[in-house]
């Protein structure tokens, strides 16, 4: 949307548009631009935020006239920033949070935009209304904009249900070693784009081996690993990829002076009982099991060097999954095949009309009848002639070429896909920071992030991307429904129709505007299909004392919660969701004697049923 801001002696301030409307599921986060012009002849200093935004419906009191308020700390505010080109050209990309006061300096004749981002984890489904509001700092007229946000009674999984992957280079990367910002906020930038994969991608060979005096390995040194682990809060939830990228310049040394020579049995004795030692620190330390994690041996290789280390690795331990990012000719792949648990091609190589169609046919019908896991990547460089990820001078491209590459994953199957890189690392001699302008490196932008002063720095192409496996949760959440026993066959054909129309129109380059129209279709199926498998839920007590309460509940099915607790007009909470269980407890504390409380519970079944409960209470007294 576009808003016009003009001050002279009749300042006058207007929009584009009559409302902003926007629709969306529980548990997603929602994107709203909005471009400012100053057509005044002095700078505008200006401020957005949303004012008074409550649920329609929702609310405490007899009368409910008490609304559900959507708080401010469910909204992030940034601004679009640009970047630089090697043909010297400015693409919007960097989305920068906005400043105190979620502020924009606007000059004479300037454009502005602010991108903002609703969060609708544990929203109840229905209508909020309010206004959005931009305000000049100084002086000057007011202008509000009717803002409607209409949320499904749908709610998406918390995590994706497909492996998602960022390559990443700690220590390499630079913010913990610069001191740019806490890492948790990196770490829960990749969780809510959709990454459930910790890789560690090692440019040297993977955690060193300690050799004695006669080259014999007699360990390996896995402090740097284990801090890698303790990073990426790695969990019984996630897949670990051990990338040791490993390459003659790599190897020679580590595992004895003769790497990859045939026949030398130092190096090989040396390599094998390395590969027990990290097969052994990962199940017995970590507690992961072999069909949870791959081993990364080669990068984009699977030819002369790739073969003697799978032998090897299978001599090791022929239960470690060997997860290779290549696949190459059919004679190639035959000879390489008994060594690749789960294969992981480039995705442009592939064809949307499904595997076995795509730019290596032959391998890809071999590989096929293996039975064997398929992941894919894509990396966003080599874009000549400016030689910069996307998206480079066409703004539209982060929709078309990033959002839709997790329903590239759907129409394939995938069990994985991954994305090259998360942030850019040094050892391009690149500058990572803000704003990402390399003229004299060999790529530039590559990286999804910028690397801030206090935390990352997301950007355009990040969140289309976070879109896209936003959308695959949605379609996750039909196919599922449309599959159950008691489900009415008709409404099901009908909904996986559509879900497969809209399949291939975004292959095929829908726009963002049709997207956001399929999307309002599916989460209506998805609403009707779940009315053949609905949740029940009920409140079974409430524990109280004077400074505390725990709320026990039931369901029929397990479900995930979260609470809106409305303690007096001056103090509202959100309580975020509990674990998945038949049996949720809201846990709730830094309350005071005898207060009245009202609370609403947001509850989020295991296809992606919603269910809404509200009840009070009143805390001991003295």
């Amino acid at each position: 949307m576009q808003i016009e801001v003009q001050g002279t002696a009749g300042s006058q301030a207007r929009a584009r548009v009559d409302a902003i409307r926007v629709s969306a599921a529980c548990g997603e986060y929602v994107p709203v631009v909005l471009h400012v012009r100053n057509l005044a002849a002095t700078t505008l200093p200006i401020r957005f935020d949303f004012a008074d935004v409550r649920h329609e419906s929702l609310g405490w009191g007899p009368k409910k006239t008490n609304m559900l308020l959507m708080r401010a700390d469910r909204v992030q505010v940034h601004v679009v920033d640009y970047v630089l080109t090697r043909l010297k050209k400015l693409v919007p990309d960097p989305l920068p949070r906005a400043g105190g006061a979620n502020g924009m300096n606007l000059g004479p004749g300037e454009t502005g935009s602010y991108f903002v981002l609703i969060d609708t984890r544990g929203m109840p489904s229905g209508l909020w209304k309010g206004r959005a509001k931009l305000t000049p700092r100084r002086s000057g007229p007011t202008l509000e904009i009717p803002f409607e946000l209409k949320v499904a009674p749908v709610v998406l999984p918390q995590r994706v249900p497909i492996w998602v992957t960022f390559w990443t280079y700690p220590p390499a990367s630079g913010w913990m070693g610069e001191g740019r910002g806490p890492n948790e906020r990196y770490v829960e930038l990749m969780e809510r784009t959709g990454s459930n994969v910790v890789q560690m991608s090692y440019r040297d060979g993977g955690p060193p081996p300690i050799l004695d005096e006669n080259h014999e390995i007699i360990g390996i040194k896995f402090d740097e690993f284990d801090r890698m682990m303790q990073r990426r809060r790695f969990t019984h939830h996630d897949y670990l990829v051990c990338g040791l990228t490993i390459s003659k310049r790599t190897g020679t040394g580590r595992w004895g002076p003769h790497f990859l020579e045939e026949g030398h049995e130092r190096w090989q004795r040396n390599f094998v009982t390395y590969m027990r030692m990290l097969a052994r620190h990962i199940r017995d330390n970590y507690g992961i099991p072999h069909d949870r994690w791959g081993l990364y041996m080669n990068d984009e290789h699977i030819g002369e060097q790739f073969l003697p280390l799978g032998k090897l690795v299978r001599e090791a331990d022929p239960d470690i999954q060997i997860w290779a990012n290549r696949i190459e000719d059919l004679e190639t792949l035959k000879k390489a095949e008994p060594y690749i648990d789960v294969i992981v091609p480039y995705s442009p190589w592939l064809s949307p009309k499904g595997l076995g169609h795509g730019r290596s046919a032959e391998a890809e019908m071999f590989f096929l009848k293996t039975g064997k896991s398929w992941w894919a990547y894509r990396h966003n460089f080599w874009r000549t002639p400016e030689r910069t990820a996307y998206p480079r001078a066409d703004p539209d491209s982060s929709h078309g070429m990033l959002r839709s590459r997790p329903w590239l994953a759907w129409k394939l199957g995938l069990d994985g896909y991954g994305y090259w890189v998360f942030t850019a690392p040094r050892w391009w001699g690149r500058y990572d920071g803000f704003p990402d302008v390399a003229p004299k490196g060999p790529f530039t932008n590559t990286g999804f992030i910028y690397m801030g002063h206090d935390g990352p720095v997301t950007s355009r192409r990040l969140e289309a991307y976070r879109d896209g496996w936003e959308d695959y949760k949605l379609l996750w959440i039909v196919k599922q429904a449309a599959a159950l026993e008691v489900q009415d066959a008709d409404l099901a054909r009908q909904a996986l129709a559509h879900l497969d129309g809209c399949v291939e129109k975004v292959l095929a380059g829908a726009d963002a505007g049709a997207l956001r129209g399929m999307r309002r279709t599916l989460m209506d199926h998805a609403a009707r299909l779940n009315a053949a498998d609905p949740v029940t839920a009920m409140i079974r007590g409430v524990d109280r004392t004077s400074h505390s309460a725990t709320v026990r509940l039931s369901a029929s099915h397990p479900v995930r919660v979260w609470g809106w607790l409305n303690r007096g007009d001056n103090h509202r909470r959100f309580i975020d969701t509990s674990r998945a269980t038949h049996t949720p407890v809201v846990a709730i504390d830094g309350l005071v004697p005898a207060e009245r409380c009202d609370l609403t519970l947001v509850v989020g079944g295991p296809g992606g049923q919603q269910v809404v409960l509200q009840h009070d209470f009143v805390t001991e007294g003295w």
